[in-house]
């Protein structure tokens, strides 16, 4: 009967032990929660990513219409660099 006893007494432990690393599991594969804070942050950051390509939208458009000179160019792809840099920082 003891040696019974010490069985059921293993298995019950290791189905404890099963069950807390599912838990585990379950916990670190679940999505954290988005606090209002870091809503509100994610919110202004897509807000600025979306200001940034109407800046780039507004760049092209004027490279297209106005460029005359070589100078133009090498300014265009100055100010598009920095803004798909800048975009590129912020979608990180």
């Amino acid at each position: 009967m003891g040696n019974k006893m010490k069985t059921v007494e293993k298995v019950e432990n290791a189905f404890k032990r099963i069950k807390e690393l599912l838990t585990l599991i379950s916990e670190w594969t679940r999505k954290p929660k988005e606090d209002a804070l870091s809503k509100e942050f994610n919110d202004k950051k897509l807000k600025m990513i979306e200001d940034l390509y109407k800046q780039l939208a507004q760049l092209n458009d004027r490279y297209m219409f106005n460029h005359d000179s070589e100078f133009a160019t090498k300014e265009y792809i100055v100010q598009y660099d920095e803004l798909k840099k800048k975009i590129y920082d912020l979608k990180k």
